[in-house]
């Protein structure tokens, strides 16, 4: 085995385990005594051993057909029976009966064994959470020996026991949202607050946030600290916590997926000193999370998203250098003018893909120096006939 830490198992064969049904063999021996036991967490251990003692008297013959004899015998003879004396009579009187009797004899020859056999079960109980209780039934059974183990009652966490109540039962709401609209500047501000529904006086909880998905460069501050990735926070029976989460835009996009926030016992956070053992095979957790978006565009899909402006678009050629155009009688071309327009962003993308979803048009326009009306500028094109036509310019 090299994959062993510290674990009473290794991970490569906790991973393969098989969960048994407590309550199927209970059931099986539902009709057995019950011993009922209590123990409390905090570093206390119960032991508890018990002594099973069976014993089998049995007698039988001491020979395989049987060495058992019975007789029976008849003595007769004479025998006296009656004596009289007289006194003044005429001297001594007797009368002989003859002597009968049976003898009936029954010889019988047994053998007798004892067999003693004992059985010694100890197991030792403990939890280091100081606020766990429980309450365990122990039932005996007989086809394996063993002694089964049932949660009925108490109160535990990391993780949470069944049939027990939860010390730690976090709960992580989202009460204010931003609005659809926030400029790429701007901060999305979400308030949160959390609650502990469990039955623990008070409990250390982690908030955090899921970075996996977060490959555009958000930004996150919790009550104006940077928020890299988790924060312990105690939290108290009864009582409402406060947050307010900050997010910012990152260097380029503009939408985003929509992160999670996170709220979870600090032994099962993945990182927590306190437990970070059991984190991973924990098969069941009182975690509980919510998304942090600012719109919704159907039922699957919400996004951060960030008001995007209008792409840049810059003079090139003459127009760049001069910042200015004069067309009269000594230009080249006295009635046209090659007007070129530069994407300072082509690097990120084409100006009709950056504009397609939301910008319509782009258009020229001009007008003469002292005119007050603006007119669009147009294009010469050759239509399919080969007629000359003009067309009006649109960049987008």
């Amino acid at each position: 085995i090299t994959d062993q830490a510290a674990g009473v198992a290794p991970p490569s064969l906790a991973s393969e385990k098989e969960a048994l049904d407590n309550e199927v063999l209970v059931g099986e021996v539902k009709d057995k005594p019950v011993k009922r036991i209590q123990f409390s967490g905090g570093g206390n251990l119960f032991s508890m051993t018990m002594d099973k003692e069976k014993v089998w008297d049995e007698v039988q013959l001491s020979c395989w057909e049987g060495c058992n004899k019975e007789t029976d015998n008849n003595i007769k003879g004479p025998g006296l029976d009656e004596l009289s004396f007289k006194v003044f009579g005429v001297g001594i009187e007797t009368e002989f009966l003859p002597l009968d009797f049976n003898i009936h004899a029954v010889h019988e020859s047994t053998k007798g064994e004892t067999d003693t056999s004992s059985t010694s079960i100890g197991f030792v109980l403990g939890d280091e959470d100081p606020q766990d209780e429980f309450v365990v039934d122990l039932y005996y059974d007989d086809k394996f020996g063993t002694v089964i183990f049932k949660t009925v009652a108490g109160q535990s966490k990391c993780p949470h026991e069944k049939n027990t109540a939860a010390i730690e039962d976090p709960r992580i709401t989202v009460t204010r949202r931003p609005s659809q609209h926030v400029f790429p500047n701007e901060d999305m501000v979400f308030e949160l607050e959390m609650t502990n529904v469990g039955v623990g006086e008070e409990s250390q909880f982690i908030l955090y946030t899921q970075h996996r998905d977060n490959d555009s460069g958000l930004k996150f501050f919790l009550d104006g600290n940077n928020f890299a990735a988790e924060e312990f926070t105690n939290i108290r029976k009864d009582s409402t916590y406060k947050k307010t989460l900050v997010i910012q835009r990152g260097p380029v996009s503009y939408q985003y997926s929509a992160p999670d926030i996170g709220l979870e016992s600090a032994c099962e956070d993945g990182s927590s000193s306190i437990n970070d053992l059991t984190a991973s095979v924990f098969d069941e957790t009182k975690s509980v999370s919510q998304k942090l978006y600012n719109v919704q565009e159907d039922d699957d899909t919400f996004l951060i998203k960030f008001v995007e402006p209008c792409p840049k678009v810059e003079w090139a050629g003459e127009l760049n250098r001069d910042r200015h155009f004069v067309v009269n009688t000594n230009s080249d071309d006295p009635d046209n003018l090659e007007v070129i327009v530069f994407n300072p962003n082509h690097g990120q993308a084409k100006l009709h893909n950056m504009t397609s979803d939301r910008l319509q048009n782009v258009f020229l326009y001009y007008r003469e120096v002292g005119d007050l009306h603006w007119s669009k500028g147009r294009t010469e094109i050759v239509n399919d006939d080969g007629s000359a036509d003009s067309l009006t310019i649109d960049f987008a």
